[in-house]
C-alpha cells in the first residue's frame, strides 16, 4: 500500500467512498468499513491484508472495490466474529483463508432460522478453512500480530473476537452494539449472562486509550464500552428489584424508563424489548 495513501486517509476521522461503503481511519493500518451489514475492519500489511467479517453478500462488489480505493490487491485472511450472514456473507473472496470458531463452520454448513425467517445452508465456499477452538495469534507481515480468541455463548455460540495489540484495537462482532441496546440469540446459544462475562473478558485486553470496533454502530472507546457494560448489569439488578416488588413484564415495560437505560433507545431493539431480553435471561 504506498505510503502517501495511508497517511492522507489516516489525517480524516472519516471519508465515504465512491463504493457506498464508509471508511473510518482506526490507526494507521487499520480501518473500519461501514456498508448495510456489520461492521468491517481492515488490516493492511506492506503486502497483504485481513478481514474482520465480510459483510452482506450482496455487498460483496461493493467490499472488492472499496478494497481497491484503498490500494489493497489482495486479502489474505477473512475472521468471522460469528456466523451471521451480515458478518459471513463476503466470505468467498478470491485467495482468502477464512478463519473462525468450529461452531461456525457447522451453522454456516446446514440450514438457520434467524429472526423467525429460514435461511438455507450457506455455499462451500463461504465456510471456514481454519478453525480457532480457543486463541490463535496470526502475524500480519512481519511484526504486527493478531490474535483471535473464541468467546462463545454471548450473541451466539460461534462469537470470536480480534485483538490488534499493537494498535490497541479490538473488534468484537455482535457481543457489543454501540449506542444500542444489546441483542441475544438463544436460539443459536446466546445467553446475556454469559455475554457479560465476555465483554468484561474483552475489556481487560484494551488499554486505557484503546478503541473498540463493535458489530454495529460507530466506533467505541474503552470507557464506552465499560458504560455499556454497566447498563446492561443496572438493567439485570433492576429487573431482579422488579420481580421483588411483584411487577409482571408487562408492568415493567410501561414504567418509566429509568435513567441509565436513555442512551440507548435509538437502535434495533425497544426499551419493551430490552425489557422481555433481560426478563427471559434471568431464572425464573
Amino acid at each position: 500500500m504506498k505510503k502517501h495513501l495511508s497517511l492522507f486517509l489516516f489525517i480524516f476521522h472519516s471519508i465515504a467512498s465512491a463504493a457506498s461503503m464508509k471508511i473510518t481511519p482506526i490507526d494507521q493500518h487499520l480501518w473500519l468499513l461501514q456498508g448495510e451489514g456489520g461492521n468491517i475492519v481492515l488490516a493492511a500489511g506492506s503486502n497483504e491484508a485481513l478481514l474482520v467479517d465480510s459483510g452482506l453478500y450482496e455487498e460483496s462488489a461493493n467490499l472488492r472495490a472499496t478494497l481497491t480505493e484503498l490500494g489493497v490487491a489482495n486479502c489474505r485472511w477473512i475472521i468471522n466474529t460469528h456466523f451471521h450472514y451480515d458478518h459471513t456473507g463476503g466470505n468467498a473472496f478470491p485467495g482468502a483463508t477464512v478463519i473462525a470458531t468450529p461452531a461456525l463452520r457447522q451453522r454456516l454448513s446446514v440450514p438457520q432460522i434467524l429472526w423467525r425467517q429460514q435461511f438455507p445452508a450457506q455455499p462451500e465456499s463461504t465456510w471456514p478453512q481454519m478453525s480457532v477452538d480457543e486463541r490463535l495469534t496470526l502475524y500480519l507481515g512481519k511484526n504486527e500480530p493478531v490474535e483471535i480468541i473464541a468467546i462463545p455463548g454471548g450473541h451466539t455460540d460461534s462469537d470470536a473476537l480480534v485483538f490488534f495489540p499493537h494498535a490497541g484495537v479490538i473488534a468484537v462482532g455482535d457481543i457489543y452494539f454501540a449506542g444500542m441496546y444489546p441483542i441475544v440469540h438463544p436460539e443459536h446459544g446466546g445467553d446475556l449472562l454469559h455475554m457479560i462475562e465476555r465483554l468484561k473478558q474483552a475489556l481487560a485486553l484494551l488499554p486505557a486509550n484503546g478503541k473498540v470496533v463493535p458489530g454495529h454502530g460507530p466506533l467505541a472507546t474503552r470507557a464506552e464500552l465499560a458504560d455499556w457494560i454497566a447498563m446492561i448489569e443496572f438493567s439485570l439488578e433492576h429487573v431482579r428489584w422488579a420481580r421483588t416488588a411483584g411487577l409482571t413484564l408487562a408492568q415493567l415495560q410501561q414504567s418509566p424508563l429509568p435513567k441509565p437505560l436513555m442512551p440507548y433507545q435509538h437502535g434495533y431493539r425497544t426499551p419493551a424489548q430490552w425489557w422481555e431480553t433481560v426478563w427471559k435471561a434471568l431464572p425464573q
